[in-house]
């Protein structure tokens, strides 16, 4: 009897522990790109930002349930090229393409989503939206346009619901180009609180 409590704290202290390592990766990358090593590097770079920027959100969206924090140097680049918006567009475009992946592995009905506990309900609630196309885009759009890890488990609901792709691509899209757009437009609020 005493093993059935255990479960539960077991799986909590995996979670804690796994949102700590998540924590501690993005903390490192905002420190190092702190250095001056890396602001040289980012400064050579210039000359690349924009195609740079494309890659950088399609390689670093195309992991599942495997954050890489890329918005503090799509931000970086933002600062210090002539056309931020058009950084914006091209990081959401290889964004939207990037969370692809997700999206192809649920329809491919190897998705393994959590049904119980709270991520359970998130789960259930994302198959609900996902029912009903519009209200689908929008709660997609929303998910998209706030950085966090979870987009990748609305993208796999999305997949294993049948959203159609063209219609997970665009809302994806949308909510990623309105954090690009935030960046751009907040870029010196967001630097004071991020000085690389």
């Amino acid at each position: 009897m005493s093993e059935a409590p255990a479960r539960p704290r077991a799986g909590r202290g995996r979670a804690v522990a796994l949102v700590a390592l998540v924590v501690v990766v993005n903390v490192g990358a905002y420190a190092l790109l702190a250095t001056d090593t890396a602001q040289r590097w980012l400064t050579a770079l210039e000359q690349y930002a924009y195609g740079g920027s494309f890659l950088l959100s399609l390689l670093t969206n195309a992991t599942v349930a495997v954050p890489v924090p890329y918005n503090p140097v799509v931000l970086q680049i933002m600062t210090v090229v002539e056309w931020p918006f058009l950084v914006a567009v091209l990081a959401a475009a290889g964004s939207a393409l990037g969370e692809s992946t997700g999206w192809w592995v649920g329809a491919q009905g190897r998705a393994v989503l959590p049904s119980e506990g709270r991520s359970g309900r998130v789960v259930t609630w994302l198959h609900r939206q996902s029912e009903r196309r519009v209200p689908a885009a929008g709660a997609l759009a929303v998910l998209a346009a706030v950085p966090n890890p979870a987009f990748d488990v609305a993208g796999l609901v999305a997949g294993t619901a049948g959203l159609p792709y063209p219609l997970f691509l665009v809302a994806t899209f949308v909510g990623r180009l309105v954090r690009f757009l935030v960046f751009v437009l907040a870029a010196p609020v967001l630097l004071d609180a991020w000085p690389f």
